[in-house]
């Protein structure tokens, strides 16, 4: 029989939160595939957690962006087009956090 002593950091109890409610960022038409147009923060009050960040339309639809989930900065994913695109719908940058013990 083997004693085994296990010691919890911490649990993940809190949920990650952004340091501003609203984000806003300009882009021209001509901005290359993967170029950073603005970049998202948030924290985890939990200790070794691990931030991950997604990127949806909040009415569905295709969008011309995506996020780097480990960064949270948001990029051009395919080419603009002025004429084609008039507007996009607000975006919904969501984070998750993962505990590690």
């Amino acid at each position: 029989i083997v004693k085994v002593q296990i010691f919890i950091a911490d649990i993940n109890d809190n949920a990650p939160y952004f340091d501003q409610k609203r984000y806003e960022g300009k882009v021209a038409e001509n901005a290359e595939i993967n170029q950073d147009v603005i970049t998202v923060k948030a924290h985890d009050l939990d200790r070794l957690s691990n931030l991950k960040y997604d990127l949806y339309a909040v009415h569905g639809g295709r969008i011309p962006f995506g996020v780097r989930t480990d960064s949270g900065a948001v990029f051009v994913k395919e080419p603009l087009d002025y004429e084609k695109v008039i507007a996009v719908d607000y975006l919904d940058i969501s984070v998750t956090s993962k505990c590690f013990f």
